[in-house]
């Protein structure tokens, strides 16, 4: 859960920010707040947020603009979606740069395992099963 300490934190930054520009501090004019958490927000930080005009973007907020159905309309589910893949393998394949689901499939079998430093096949059949997880993922 995102609670109120993160709202707070965030318009304090903001605020620190804000100052910099007109003294010439910074060439960036920043004056708008973001929160993206994978939680939900408590309902004080929402409200909190909604007073200090803080973007939120949680779990499943606001209604059909959260990380959940961004996520579910680009379909960039992260490897971690995976079942039963090895943590060592995971760690493999992220050092080479493939972080999602989406990376994997849409990637070259051969080039994958020589970055990852796995096999091809073994690839062939994680991306086999990166296909059958995303369409479960899709259906659910």
């Amino acid at each position: 859960l995102t609670g109120l300490d993160e709202s707070r934190i965030a318009r304090a930054v903001l605020e620190d920010v804000m100052e910099g520009f007109p003294l010439g501090k910074t060439a960036i004019r920043i004056d708008r707040a973001m929160i993206v958490t994978n939680t939900k927000f408590s309902k004080q930080a929402k409200r909190y947020g909604k007073c200090r005009e803080i973007m939120q973007i949680g779990w499943s907020s606001p209604e059909n603009y959260g990380l959940q159905a961004m996520i579910d309309k680009k379909t960039l589910y992260p490897l971690s979606c995976l079942k039963g893949l090895r943590v060592e393998t995971r760690n493999k394949l992220v050092n080479s740069g493939i972080v999602l689901m989406k990376q994997l499939l849409d990637g070259n079998p051969s080039v994958i395992a020589r970055k990852a430093v796995l096999s091809e096949a073994f690839v062939r059949a994680l991306v086999a099963k990166a296909n059958s997880g995303l369409n479960a993922l899709k259906n659910s």
